[in-house]
């Protein structure tokens, strides 16, 4: 993996949109101008200048990273798709076993269609980045799972919510069949999306209800490498920096999404009251 961030392609990226000479933009970001010309010349910039100047960008109204993110989706060949992983400290090794037990699908390299959405995910973390991949997915056994109860008993199943159920053959057969793939393709659920699913795990909302309040996620789809085959069709595209400016303009979306799943899952409960099975009656 290379885990250096593309600074010094960067740094004349934002000269050229901002018509600004290297000088004003060391001066602007508050960097030590001869810092900021070593840090150009070795590409190797300390985290402190990091901030910086990838903070003085943002604030400029500069998006670099929604930016790539289109740009490296046009440059795409047939059969290739893009991808982006959220980490906390960087990523040294892609590794089908390095995520925890717990996570939607268990054990698995975890990537997400958006930048959006692999930003969400490491917003919170102070030395967090995303990571840009391709892949091309042919040869590949590939999962696919939509919005439904398949989906969510999956995902309660790997978070431990379903416990009592464990032994219960509809679920087992489920959890089975997942694991002749390479890859999963599904619904991402977060933490706030995943507290709607224990409400529906505990027996307080019907499957119907639950599904129709997760419908106002839009955070797209995840993919779940879970093989070695899998990940090594990943293509490492390039390592990008966020900015604190940028993680607190996530955190806010991120807080407005919350108060929509909500209010949709208070609307779900009152029209579909009478749809749908609780999760007793799904296991009888």
């Amino acid at each position: 993996m290379e885990n250096r961030y593309r600074f010094e392609k960067d740094v004349h990226l934002v000269a050229e949109s901002l018509t600004m000479p290297l000088g004003k933009i060391a001066e602007g970001a508050k960097i030590p101008e001869s810092s900021f010309y070593d840090a150009l010349k070795n590409n190797d910039p300390s985290r402190n200048i990091l901030e910086a100047f990838y903070g003085f960008a943002y604030k400029k109204g500069l998006r670099l990273n929604k930016a790539k993110e289109e740009i490296y989706g046009e440059g795409l060949n047939n059969g290739e798709v893009l991808l982006f992983h959220g980490s906390s400290n960087g990523v040294d090794e892609v590794d089908p076993k390095g995520s925890r037990k717990n996570c939607d699908f268990s054990n698995g390299f975890y990537c997400e269609e958006s930048y959006s959405s692999a930003l969400c995910f490491v917003e919170g973390d102070p030395n967090s980045s995303v990571y840009a991949f391709k892949t091309d997915l042919g040869g590949l056994r590939v999962l696919r799972l939509q919005s439904d109860l398949e989906w969510m008993l999956s995902i309660c199943y790997y978070r431990g919510s379903l416990v009592k159920y464990e032994g219960n053959n509809k679920l087992l057969d489920i959890i089975k069949k997942q694991q002749d793939y390479d890859v999963i393709i599904a619904p991402i659920a977060d933490n706030k999306m995943y507290r709607v699913m224990q409400q529906f795990a505990i027996g307080q909302i019907t499957d119907v209800q639950a599904v129709h309040a997760l419908s106002a996620s839009r955070l797209g789809k995840q993919y779940v490498f879970k093989t070695e085959k899998a990940v090594s069709s990943l293509k490492e595209i390039e390592r990008m920096y966020i900015s604190a400016p940028e993680k607190e303009a996530s955190k806010a979306g991120s807080a407005e999404r919350a108060h929509e799943i909500q209010t949709k899952l208070d609307l779900a409960k009152r029209e579909y009251r009478r749809e749908g099975r609780y999760i007793d009656e799904v296991f009888k």
